[in-house]
């Protein structure tokens, strides 16, 4: 990829991260009281963001909870989930949780029962901020 090409997809990845972060505010604390565990997990969707590093849309055997996960990731790199009342017109970002140690990590489990979900990651860069956005599908 060229020099320029690579610093426009920074840009454009890192402008995405930070407008979506402005439009969310708080995330809330609901996945405890929405009875979910990570019992028996299955992996619904996976995508490499880049490679080898992955994000997945896990859900527990009973498909009811839905979490996501990031794998070979670095310190610093970002996982989330994206909840949907209406399909993926419009959702709220769930989770945000950085890798601190290690190469993987994964958000709290959250209600999917009659909404639609999808995992996202964002890549920490050398010189700070995000890059490479990237997001699985809708489940």
């Amino acid at each position: 990829m060229g020099r320029r090409i690579r610093k426009l997809v920074v840009a454009l990845a890192t402008a995405m991260v930070a407008t979506t972060a402005l439009v969310v505010g708080a995330a809330p604390a609901a996945h405890a009281a929405e009875g979910c565990t990570y019992n028996s997990p299955i992996t619904v969707y996976a995508r490499y963001v880049v490679p080898p590093t992955r994000v997945e849309l896990r859900a527990n055997s009973n498909q009811v909870c839905a979490w996501g996960r990031i794998t070979s990731a670095a310190v610093g790199d970002l996982v989330w989930v994206d909840r949907s009342y209406n399909g993926g017109q419009t959702w709220e970002q769930l989770g945000i949780t950085a890798v601190t140690s290690g190469t993987s990590n994964f958000t709290p489990a959250y209600n999917d029962q009659g909404k639609v979900m999808r995992a996202c990651a964002a890549l920490a860069l050398a010189g700070g901020g995000y890059g490479y956005v990237t997001c699985t599908g809708w489940w």
